[in-house]
């Protein structure tokens, strides 16, 4: 674990040095590179701006330069901190808001503050970020925000923008001047690191705050027995669980065995080890068993633990197997998607987490962009977004630059168009890749539900362009989702590629509609474009799939049989027979002067269904 000290003088910085001797670290001296003071003289320079990028660039060269990277778990220690002021929306650059700042900037570093004050001091939330914490506590990876601290500078932020609009211009917006925020708790719990992640963050992007549990000692500590005398009415706060079914935690000990939900035959089983998942106390909603179905002396495992989640199941089950498919798939396939869904809330998301942010399409704007500081932290994270996806090589790098991403994009809530755009092409890329390096993901992934979340999400940004509103989603939607068919491409995903270029070649045709006003109608050159333009919409709607290509080919070349046919009753020798005929201009494209017209016809339908036939089998046996 790495430790950085974040300090307003050098009095309060030697202070947090003393913690670090007392947890047997290193102590930090004046010139360590992991220690900074910023005085208030910086603070006040160009409104605070310039200390902000002063402490970026000094963490993000303290992530860089770690032996073990950006993945090295970080702790930054705060020397002071009002909670009531941890705001990103300010008019000067005080300290507290300068940490707020650099909260919402950097969410895979723990914030540890030495002095709490404020008017929620006492809440639990603030108990998880004391020093004291660092003696007692198990590791919580900070990426999803399961303490809940980032989603408290939303709120903070939330109020001050509240506070900064006038009433009357909120209620004719049409836009919900907040951030979106995530008030329920999910857990993913599994030994392997890369599920652990998928499962949390798919939980993530559809609205819970998230646990990564991938260790005996965290499970413990959040499922285990409640301080003495026992209370019985504790609770785990969690509202989802998703749960792998064999646990084999490197540091879990030989007698605790994990994979039997309840105890049989007196054996200590899961709800032994961790009285809090215990049928009669464990609070979630909904809680989801995953595993592989491997099986050996306990053949009924399975069943037992189905059974025994029956009454937290979801619409299709509680119990699924490995592999459940993409981040999409993973929401749909357990039942999470169609549970949270309702009139208004097709995507499924959370209770309480709106996204996209403007919901309601048609009401007009307040003409005002996403707030500067909102603004200088979310092009702060596209940046280290950026830069992260390019040096990715594991699932959980890319789903640590999707977060970045993630996080700009819902900071800007579309207010600043072009920028959240950015946002969102490198989170859709980086979930793409995320599954496609997951080994075990599953083969295939289920798009359609994927391009309806880029379709709501970008019209939901370019609600704000005005002049050339639909040009600007269907540039953007195929911006990303070539994005996608890139990452696809490099995977060897041929299947997710071709759905991606069968969505890309719709979306650019209908850029290219010829008629942009009536009075093009009399101009023979505009029909012409049309007619061209009709032809290779046609070809675009034969390359959807191949079934459809092969049906539209035979069925082409039988009706112009059967119409041959119709126009010629004349008893005549077989291979004279006008459908011979007409079927042998089909596939070779000799013209017969006997019956001209109709060769042509089939001649011409013949070179354009045959060679587009032709070209795709070609192309689906080489998988260019």
């Amino acid at each position: 674990m790495r430790y950085l000290i974040l300090a307003q003088s050098p009095v309060t910085a030697d202070a947090l040095g003393v913690w670090l001797a007392l947890i047997g670290d290193k102590p930090l001296c004046n010139d360590d590179p992991g220690r900074m003071v910023i005085a208030p003289r910086l603070r006040a320079q160009g409104g605070g701006i310039e200390a902000y990028h002063s402490a970026v660039r000094w963490i993000e060269s303290a992530l860089t330069s770690s032996p073990g990277g950006p993945h090295d778990d970080f702790v930054a220690l705060v020397d002071t901190v009002n909670v009531g002021n941890l705001s990103c929306v300010s008019e000067g650059m005080g300290w507290d808001h300068l940490i707020a700042l650099l909260i919402a900037t950097f969410p895979e570093v723990k914030w540890v503050f030495g002095v709490v004050t404020g008017e929620a001091k006492q809440r639990p939330l603030f108990s998880e970020h004391w020093l004291p914490s660092l003696l007692s506590r198990a590791r919580r990876d900070p990426l999803l925000d399961p303490t809940g601290l980032r989603d408290w500078v939303r709120c903070r932020s939330n109020e001050a923008l509240k506070s900064r609009l006038d009433t009357e211009t909120q209620r004719s917006s049409g836009f919900p001047s907040r951030l979106p925020t995530r008030k329920l708790l999910a857990a993913a719990i599994d030994d392997e690191v890369d599920y652990a992640f998928m499962n949390a963050y798919a939980a993530y992007r559809y609205g819970y705050r998230a646990d990564i549990i991938t260790s005996w000692a965290l499970m413990e500590e959040r499922f285990g027995a409640a301080p003495k005398p026992v209370n019985n009415d504790a609770k785990h706060g969690y509202t989802l669980l998703i749960e792998d079914m064999r646990l084999t935690f490197a540091d879990k000990p030989g007698r605790v065995h994990l994979s039997r939900l309840t105890s049989k035959d007196g054996e200590p089983a899961r709800d032994h080890h961790c009285p809090l998942l215990a049928w009669n106390r464990d609070s979630s909603v909904w809680r989801i068993l995953i595993t592989t179905g491997q099986s050996g002396v306990d053949d009924d495992l399975v069943e037992d633990n189905a059974a025994n989640l029956r009454e937290k199941s979801t619409a299709t089950g509680p119990v699924f197997y490995k592999p459940l498919g993409g981040l999409c798939d993973v929401w749909s396939v357990t039942g999470l998607r169609a549970a949270h869904a309702d009139e208004t809330n097709t995507r499924g998301n959370a209770d309480g987490f709106v996204w996209p942010a403007n919901q309601n399409f048609d009401e007009p704007s307040d003409g005002h962009g996403a707030p500067g500081k909102l603004g200088l932290v979310a092009r702060t994270l596209i940046q280290r977004a950026d830069k992260l996806c390019k040096s990715a090589a594991t699932a959980s790098d890319w789903i640590r630059a999707a977060v970045l991403a993630s996080d700009a994009a819902e900071l800007l809530s579309g207010k600043t168009p072009t920028m959240t755009l950015t946002a969102l092409a490198i989170k859709h890329e980086c979930e793409v890749r995320a599954e496609c390096t997951f080994v075990g993901a599953g083969y295939h992934f289920g798009l359609s539900q994927r391009f309806d979340e880029i379709q709501a999400e970008v019209k939901s940004v370019c609600l704000w362009f005005k002049r050339k509103r639909t040009q600007a989603e269907r540039d953007a939607e195929a911006t990303i989702i070539n994005r996608m068919r890139l990452a696809f491409l490099a995977a060897g995903q041929f299947e997710e590629e071709q759905q991606c270029l069968v969505k890309l070649r719709w979306l650019n045709r209908m850029m290219a509609w010829p008629i942009r006003s009536a009075w093009q109608l009399l101009s023979p050159v505009h029909w012409i474009r049309l007619v061209a333009w009709l032809v290779l919409l046609y070809g675009e709607f034969l390359l959807v799939r191949f079934s459809r290509l092969l049906t539209m080919t035979v069925t082409n070349a039988l009706f112009l049989v059967f119409l041959g046919r119709e126009l010629n009753k004349e008893e005549v020798e077989p291979l004279d027979h006008p459908g011979v005929t007409i079927a042998n201009a089909f596939l070779t494209a000799n013209v017969d002067p006997t019956l001209l017209s109709l060769s042509v016809v089939g001649a011409v339908s013949g070179i354009f269904h045959v060679a587009i036939l032709m070209s795709y089998m070609f192309s689906l046996i080489s998988r260019k």
